[in-house]
């Protein structure tokens, strides 16, 4: 639905059980512990969750509303009080859609919104809807709920973390009343090796020498991998360093004294010249976007052609694979392809995106 009238003094009065007063929308327990879910996305989560409900609540018959990304910027509160920027609202839309939990509907474009740039396409240039769902896909890797993942606590966990279960759910016969029965199989992997207190200390370079990144690990491949995925730096890495400490808190200590006085470029923890708990967005989101689009627009990527968001696809694009998702989400929401299912590639998923 489009928003509705508005006097400028809207009078609200109430007459009932203050519990019906302050709404309240209810989540799976999963969505807490879920893997890949930052808390920034999750909120986000809630928010579009928390209007859904509401609107079905109050106003069953208006349909979905559409929003703006300027009017999700205001919904959601920022670092310290600032607003949310738009760049970032983009990547935590791209996070929800990427983990199968929000998929945008009903998309209304003005004329001309190829043309509108930052904070005018943000207000003015989409409005769009939201399909929120509530349940995993039937193949899910991930806690069923707190006390799930904390029956999995380890006290090595930071650097041997225990892997989650994977759910399989199948639907059955149907029962003599006619209800369809379902049949969740629960799948837990081969546990990581333990190790003893001997932890790595790891540091990554760029091909001018530069510092990007100091950490430490038990099982630094591992970590690796995990970096691959969710850090939008990764591709700059050219090379690799590792020496080990006897135990953990030897590691802990060097990697604070090597933050401290080689200052990596992409540490937040223990850094003395950061002072916001918030990476900052992704610097080469924008420039992938825009060299896409043109590629596009001047035809070296013809109608038919797909795009797909994996891990082995983004180097080609001289990017890190966050980097390529974020920007094949991007141009999905402007309209200039279309988004296809998520696949599972092994324990991954992944999407193709099609030219129009």
């Amino acid at each position: 639905m489009t928003p509705h009238d508005q006097t400028d003094h809207e009078n609200l009065v109430f007459t009932g059980d203050i519990a019906d007063y302050w709404s309240c929308t209810q989540v799976h327990d999963y969505l807490l512990v879920m893997p890949e879910l930052p808390h920034t996305a999750l909120r986000l989560y809630e928010l579009l969750r928390s209007m859904i409900a509401e609107s079905q609540k109050h106003q069953p018959d208006t349909g979905l509303r559409q929003v703006s990304i300027d009017q999700l910027c205001w919904l959601l509160p920022g670092v310290n009080g600032k607003p949310t920027s738009a760049s970032l609202m983009y990547e935590l839309l791209g996070t929800l859609e990427h983990l199968d939990l929000v998929t945008p509907t009903g998309m209304q474009e003005i004329e001309g919104v190829n043309q509108l740039k930052g904070k005018e396409k943000a207000v003015r240039g989409i409005l769009r809807g939201f399909q929120v769902k509530d349940l995993p896909p039937t193949a899910y890797t991930g806690w069923r709920n707190a006390l799930d993942k904390l029956d999995a606590y380890e006290p090595e966990w930071r650097e041997n973390a225990p892997q989650p279960p994977t759910h399989l759910t199948m639907l059955g016969a149907s029962d003599d009343e006619g209800h369809q029965m379902t049949e969740i199989q629960r799948m837990t992997g081969p546990a990581e090796p333990k190790r003893n207190g001997r932890t790595a200390v790891y540091r990554l370079h760029d091909d001018a020498g530069r510092l990007l990144y100091l950490g430490i690990a038990g099982n630094y491949e591992q970590r690796w991998e995990q970096h691959s995925r969710d850090k939008y730096w990764w591709h700059l890495v050219a090379r690799k360093e590792v020496a080990w400490c006897e135990t953990r808190q030897e590691a802990q200590e060097a990697e604070k004294l090597g933050i401290r006085d080689e200052k990596p470029i992409y540490n937040q923890a223990w850094s003395t010249t950061r002072t916001s708990d918030s990476p900052p967005d992704d610097p080469f989101r924008e420039p992938l976007v825009e060299a896409l689009r043109e590629s596009i627009k001047e035809g070296r990527y013809s109608p038919g052609h797909v795009f797909t968001d994996d891990l082995e696809t983004a180097p080609s694009f001289g990017v890190s694979h966050v980097t390529l998702s974020a920007a094949l989400i991007r141009l999905a929401d402007d309209g200039v392809i279309s988004c296809g299912p998520l696949v599972w590639q092994g324990r991954r998923r992944a999407r193709s995106y099609t030219v129009k």
